[in-house]
């Protein structure tokens, strides 16, 4: 019998209230996902919350 272990990844992020303030706001979360998405099996999801 194997047991199944599934391990789930949020990444909070803050969107930007304008398009302008993008380029101020850290990437760190989209680079995390994808190496995480790369190199594990794990369920990987960037909570967006607007500033």
């Amino acid at each position: 019998m194997t047991a199944i272990t599934r391990l789930t990844v949020l990444i909070p992020e803050v969107e930007p209230a304008h398009w302008w303030q993008r380029a101020r706001q850290n990437r760190r979360g989209a680079v995390m996902d994808r190496a995480l998405r790369r190199h594990t099996d794990a369920v990987v999801r960037r909570l967006r919350m607007r500033s």
